[in-house]
C-alpha cells in the first residue's frame, strides 16, 4: 500500500489546485488526496485529471523540494496556465494572469497579507486593514484574570489567517488587555499586524498623565510604535474637561511628529453636533 506524502501546504493553496477544487465545490486537500490516494470519489473532468498528474507526480517525488517552492516558482512551473487554459481557454487565462498580477500587487501593499481574507482602507490613511480584526476586549478568562495560555494561540491563529489588526485599551480588561497583546506578539509577530490602543481621559488626574499613560502602554505592549492611538470614549465633559483644557488633541500630535504613533484618532459616545465640533477642531 502506496505510503501517505503529507500534502505540502503551498500546493494546497495555491490557484491550480484551488481552481479545480472550487469547481467540484471541496478543499484543495480533498481534491489533492482524492486524486492520489482515491479517499473519497470526484467526477473529474478527462482535462483536470492531466493537470493533477503533474500535481500528483510534485507530491510523490518532490515533496521535499516542494517545501521550498514558492508561489511564484509554483506559478513558472505551467501547472496555473495548464489549469486555467484546459478549463477555460486563452480568454480565461488573459483573465486569470490579470487577477495574479493583483494578488501579487495586494502581497506588497498589504502587510500580512493572506489571499483568503479581505482588506479595507482605513479612511484615508494609505494603509489597508483586514475585514476582521481582533478586539481584545473579550477574552478566555481564568480566576478573574486574562487566560493568556487560551488567547495568545488564538491571536497568533487569526494572525495567520490574514488578520492584521488588533484593537486593545488601557483599560481593557483592568489592563490584561495590552499584556495579552504584548504576549501574543512577541517573538516577531508585532511586525505583522497594526495595533490600536486608547488613553482614558477620566483616569488623569493632570495634562502630564497622558504621556506617562502613553508610554505605559508602549512597554506593556512591547512595541516603539502604536499604530493608532485613540482618546478614549469622547463625549461632552470629556471634550469640556480634560480634551480641551489638557490639549489633549496637541500632545497626541507631538507623538505623531515624534514617529511614536502613526495615527490619531478617538472613539465617541455622544451627540452629533459635539461630533462634528470634535472633528472640526483646530488647535
Amino acid at each position: 500500500m502506496e505510503q501517505k506524502t503529507a500534502l505540502p501546504e503551498n500546493l494546497c493553496a495555491d490557484e491550480a489546485v484551488c481552481f479545480i477544487a472550487d469547481r467540484h465545490h471541496v478543499t484543495p486537500q480533498q481534491l489533492l488526496r482524492c486524486f492520489i490516494y482515491g479517499e473519497t470519489s470526484i467526477p473529474l473532468e478527462a482535462n483536470e485529471v492531466e493537470i493533477l498528474k503533474g500535481l500528483s507526480d510534485m507530491v510523490r517525488g518532490l515533496a521535499k523540494k516542494s517545501k521550498n517552492m514558492d508561489r511564484r516558482d509554483f506559478i513558472k512551473s505551467g501547472l496555473l496556465a495548464a489549469a486555467v487554459g484546459a478549463v477555460g481557454g486563452p480568454k480565461v487565462i488573459a483573465q486569470e494572469a490579470e487577477r495574479q498580477v493583483a494578488r501579487e500587487q495586494m502581497s506588497k501593499d498589504i502587510l500580512n497579507y493572506n489571499p483568503q481574507m479581505q482588506y479595507r482602507p482605513m479612511g484615508r490613511t494609505g494603509v489597508n486593514v483586514s475585514a476582521l480584526g481582533f478586539g481584545m476586549l473579550r477574552l478566555p478568562m481564568k480566576n478573574g484574570h486574562v487566560d493568556f495560555d487560551q488567547t495568545t494561540p488564538m491571536v497568533r491563529r487569526a494572525i495567520e489567517g490574514g488578520v492584521n489588526y488588533i484593537d486593545t485599551g488601557r483599560v481593557y480588561l483592568g489592563g490584561e488587555s495590552e499584556q495579552a497583546v504584548g504576549k501574543a506578539l512577541a517573538g516577531g509577530w508585532r511586525d505583522r499586524v497594526y495595533v490600536t490602543s486608547k488613553m482614558p481621559w477620566w483616569e488623569m488626574r493632570s495634562a502630564d498623565d497622558f504621556e506617562k499613560f502613553f508610554d505605559q502602554s508602549r512597554r506593556t505592549i512591547g512595541t516603539g510604535v502604536i499604530d493608532f492611538y485613540h482618546i478614549h470614549m469622547i463625549m461632552h465633559r470629556a471634550w469640556k474637561d480634560y480634551v480641551l483644557p489638557y490639549k489633549l488633541i496637541e500632545k497626541m500630535e507631538r507623538l505623531k511628529a515624534q514617529g511614536k504613533i502613526r495615527f490619531m484618532g478617538f472613539s465617541f459616545h455622544d451627540s452629533l453636533q459635539l461630533f462634528k465640533r470634535v472633528v472640526e477642531y483646530t488647535p
